[in-house]
C-alpha cells in the first residue's frame, strides 16, 4: 500500500511537467473562451438644467464594442447597458461629448468596452422659453336627444407653457382630452388634463383644467311685439317717452302652454332719477305678469328692442 506522502514524493519532476501544462493549456483555452462583439445600447441623459432643452435631433443609440467570455451569453451580459451622460455643467450652445468606458453604465465585470462609436456626440442646447396660451376644451358625442349643449366654461382659461422659441411660435391654443358628452340630459363637471400639441412642450402650472358644462332641453323661440314699458312706482313729473318695446323670448321645447305680450311687462325703476333736461336711458326688467304655470322659472330673455328706454322727469 502506498501512503499519500510518498505518492506525493514520487516522481516529482513528471508531476511539475504536467502541472505546467495544464495551465498553459488553461491560458490557451481561456484566450479561445473570449468573444469580441458589438451592441447597441439606448443613450440617456441625466442632471439637464430645468431652463434648458435639447434643440436638435441627437443620437439615442451607440454602438459599443465589447470582450467578453463566450460561456455567458453576451445578450444576457450587456442587455442592462446604456450610455449615460451628465449634462449638470452644460450651458445653452453647441455641446462635444466623448464618450468613454465611463460612460457606459450598468457594466457587468465580465465585460470589457473597446470602443464606441459614434464618438463624439453633437448637441445643441436651447434655452427653456414659457407663454400663456388659451384652453379649448375637447368634447365628443351628443347630449340626449332633445337637449342640447348651452356653455362650457373652463378654470383655468389659460395655461403656461414650456418650451423651444420655435415650438412655442406654433402655439395659441392647447386642447384638453377628450370629454365624452353622450347621452347627457344635464350639466356637470369634470376634471380633465391639457394636451401639450408636440412632446418637446411641457405645462409649468399643472395640466388639470376643470370644465362645468350646462346641458339643458332644447329651447324655441318667441318674437312678442307690444311688450308693455310701466314704471315702477309710478311718481309724479316723470314720464316714459318709450312705451312699448319687442322682446324675444325663448322656452323649452316642451312647453306647451300658450303665450303673448300681454304675459310680460317691462319694468323702470325711475325713483331716485333726478330732474334733467335731457331724457334718461335705462335698462328695463323683464317680468312675467302672466298666470300661466311655471312661465317664471322657464323663460329666457334672448333680446329685446331698444335694449334702453327713454325716460324724462321735470321738475
Amino acid at each position: 500500500m502506498i501512503r499519500p506522502r510518498q505518492w506525493i514524493l514520487k516522481n516529482p519532476g513528471l508531476k511539475l511537467i504536467s502541472l505546467g501544462l495544464s495551465f498553459v493549456l488553461w491560458n490557451l483555452l481561456g484566450v479561445k473562451d473570449e468573444v469580441i462583439r458589438v451592441v447597441t445600447v439606448p443613450v440617456q441623459f441625466v442632471n439637464l438644467a430645468p431652463d434648458l432643452a435639447i434643440s436638435t435631433d441627437y443620437q439615442r443609440q451607440v454602438e459599443v464594442t465589447i470582450r467578453s467570455r463566450r460561456r455567458i451569453a453576451v445578450e444576457e451580459e450587456a442587455g442592462g447597458m446604456s450610455a449615460e451622460i451628465d449634462l449638470q455643467t452644460m450651458v445653452a450652445g453647441s455641446v462635444q461629448i466623448s464618450l468613454n468606458e465611463r460612460n457606459i453604465s450598468n457594466r457587468p465585470l465580465s465585460v470589457e468596452v473597446l470602443s464606441i462609436a459614434p464618438n463624439p456626440l453633437q448637441l445643441e442646447l436651447e434655452q427653456i422659453h414659457h407663454k400663456m396660451v388659451e384652453v379649448r376644451p375637447r368634447l365628443e358625442g351628443e347630449p340626449a336627444e332633445g337637449y342640447e349643449l348651452v356653455e362650457v366654461l373652463n378654470s383655468p382659461q389659460q395655461v403656461r407653457i414650456s418650451g423651444l422659441e420655435a415650438e412655442l411660435s406654433k402655439v395659441s391654443a392647447i386642447s384638453t382630452e377628450p370629454l365624452d358628452i353622450s347621452g347627457r340630459s344635464s350639466g356637470f363637471d369634470a376634471e380633465v388634463d391639457v394636451d401639450p400639441p408636440s412632446p418637446r412642450l411641457r405645462i409649468d402650472d399643472g395640466s388639470a383644467v376643470v370644465l362645468q358644462l350646462l346641458i339643458e332641453e332644447k329651447r324655441r323661440e318667441l318674437a312678442l311685439t307690444r311688450v308693455p314699458v310701466e314704471l315702477d312706482p309710478p311718481r309724479d313729473g316723470t314720464s316714459l317717452m318709450t312705451r312699448t318695446l319687442k322682446l324675444v323670448v325663448s322656452l323649452p321645447i316642451s312647453f306647451e302652454g300658450e303665450v303673448s305680450s300681454t304675459d310680460f311687462q317691462a319694468r323702470v325703476a325711475a325713483d331716485d332719477l333726478q330732474p334733467s333736461r335731457q331724457p334718461y336711458e335705462i335698462l328695463p326688467e323683464i317680468v312675467t305678469v302672466s298666470e300661466v304655470e311655471d312661465l317664471e322659472d322657464l323663460y329666457r330673455v334672448e333680446s329685446m328692442e331698444p335694449e334702453q328706454v327713454k325716460v324724462r322727469v321735470r321738475r
